[in-house]
């Protein structure tokens, strides 16, 4: 009878399984939950949903990437008949796969288990040189797409056109897509976001990574529709202006870097927009100070925000204030980080303190050449006695900057 380690990540959940189980004399008895790491147990004997969990978590892309060369971490048909009953009496466990080239007939074998359920893939390829499968792969994996529904690819130039001529496959539940094209030309980048804008409108969750973009086939994307947008490329003001006024749905928008436009900037000095649905904004700045981009929207619903500057930072402390007034949103969250370019103290504690800021439970300042505290003596020189001196704590060690959790017991917080 085959015998599993219980590793770290099934002890939890196994000793749950075990009291509920009872003493039907099948498992060994527990002083401790503790003493399950890395114990050995017939797997006759393990529960099924212990079975289930240990299944999937072997075959969903976390594990296979953490595992040597993208490895599962045993053969998973092959070890008793229990198993075997288990995985093949609940197809849609075989739903969430990492592809992998170096070995296809797995694949093919894993990918026919799931029938006809959404598929949730992840295709990567370091090297198409070094994996000599790949082109078959590929070819197995663009068949698979009526089956879509969440996709992680990475893709080259040479396999761009054969993923736009995939996407009219696609069903109404392709419903999340994260691209990266970092390696691919313009010319590629243009000819898939044209196939995802012409073919892909049932998309709601997008994450796009590249070197560079044609904004104007870039543009045609469905953003109205979208629920979350992560963009992982470097656009301009305009660029990021047109985005987050056409993204109205979107309660989750993430953009990379922010720079000046070229020439004359086309958002108009007193244009604002109306973002009503926004509830978690990360945006990185380059040469620009976050509050004049931000002060030309209005987000109502915003709940998070997080800020990140390089060769510049948060100074028009006014227009930054207006904004978040004007907007009259309850922040919980609030981060900022800089690369240095931020060296005044008193900058730092005039954030803090900040009035639309006082409701938030974390802020959290990493500001690489401000010692926390440098920040604490100007919050005292600004404001004596002020509440949120007691939760002023270090973001780390050797970490410059401030942070502040309120949820913290005030008296512990003093010792940070």
């Amino acid at each position: 009878m085959p015998h599993l380690t219980l590793a770290v990540m099934v002890r939890d959940r196994f000793a749950c399984q075990h009291r509920n189980r009872g003493p039907q004399g099948s498992l060994p008895p527990l002083n401790r939950k503790g003493q399950l790491a890395h114990k050995t147990c017939p797997i006759n004997q393990l529960p099924t949903e212990i079975l289930e969990y240990i299944f999937v978590t072997t075959t969903t892309p976390t594990a296979a990437f953490l595992a040597d060369h993208f490895q599962t971490r045993f053969s998973i048909l092959r070890v008793c008949k229990l198993w075997n009953a288990v995985a093949l009496s609940c197809p849609a466990l075989w739903a969430v796969y990492y592809p992998n080239a170096a070995q296809l007939p797995h694949s093919k074998e894993i990918l026919s288990r799931s029938v006809n359920h959404p598929l949730s893939l992840k295709l990567f390829s370091l090297d198409q040189k070094e994996c000599p499968g790949f082109e078959e792969t590929y070819r197995l994996f663009t068949d698979l797409a009526p089956r879509w529904h969440d996709l992680d690819i990475y893709l080259y130039d040479c396999m761009s056109l054969d993923f736009t001529a995939a996407l009219p496959k696609t069903a109404p539940d392709f419903t999340t897509l994260k691209l990266d094209m970092t390696e691919c030309l313009e010319t590629a980048v243009a000819e898939v976001c044209a196939g995802i804008a012409r073919h892909c409108s049932s998309l709601r969750h997008l994450e796009f990574r590249s070197a560079g973009i044609y904004f104007k086939a870039f543009v045609q994307l469905p953003w109205s529709q979208l629920a979350s947008l992560s963009l992982v490329t470097s656009i301009s003001e305009d660029e990021a202006g047109l985005i987050l006024s056409v993204c109205t749905n979107a309660s989750e928008v993430s953009l990379s870097v922010v720079k000046p436009s070229r020439g004359s900037s086309a958002i108009q000095e007193n244009m604002v927009a109306v973002h009503p649905n926004l509830l978690h904004l990360r945006i990185g700045f380059l040469h620009l100070d976050p509050a004049d981009f931000l002060s030309h929207f209005t987000t109502p619903a915003l709940r998070t925000l997080d800020i990140q500057c390089s060769k510049s930072t948060l100074s028009n402390l006014s227009r930054f204030k207006s904004f978040l007034l004007r907007s009259k949103c309850q922040l919980e969250s609030f981060g900022l980080g800089d690369n240095g370019y931020m060296r005044d103290p008193s900058l730092a504690a005039s954030i803090v303190l900040l009035e639309p800021l006082q409701t938030a439970t974390v802020l959290n300042l990493k500001l690489q050449r401000i010692r926390f505290r440098a920040v604490v003596e100007a919050v005292q020189k600004l404001r004596i006695g002020h509440p949120i001196l007691r939760f002023l704590r270090s973001p780390g060690p050797g970490a410059g900057g401030v942070y502040v959790d309120r949820r913290l017991d005030k008296t512990r917080a003093m010792y940070y």
